[in-house]
């Protein structure tokens, strides 16, 4: 709960704060979900991925539209069109030496 000096009531923190130091997700003391930049979050967006053990939003690489890594070997979706040459046995693992990038 926030103390709000000016008339002394109590407000609830941001359902993602576990305790805070003002009203919005920025001001939490610890977050429940994940933290992005400055605030705390439920689930990191599509352009970022979950560091679990961090529990924190990392940004993807400038490549990737979606991803599970930091490197653009890790894009599950491409900011540009890219083909993969076999698609049908690609994984997240597949190396980057098998997409070919068409503009």
């Amino acid at each position: 709960m926030l103390l709000q000096s000016d008339v002394q009531e109590c407000l609830p923190c941001d359902p993602v704060c576990d305790g805070c130091y003002g009203p919005t997700s920025g001001h939490c003391e610890v977050c429940t979900g994940y933290k992005e930049a400055d605030d705390c979050v439920e689930s990191c967006p599509d352009d970022h991925f979950t560091d679990e053990s961090a529990r924190q939003c990392t940004p993807c690489d400038d490549a990737c539209l979606e991803c599970y890594g930091a490197s653009a070997g890790d894009c599950i979706s491409c900011r540009t069109s890219k083909l993969y040459d076999d698609v049908e046995s690609h994984t997240p693992d597949s190396p980057v030496g098998d997409i070919h990038t068409y503009m």
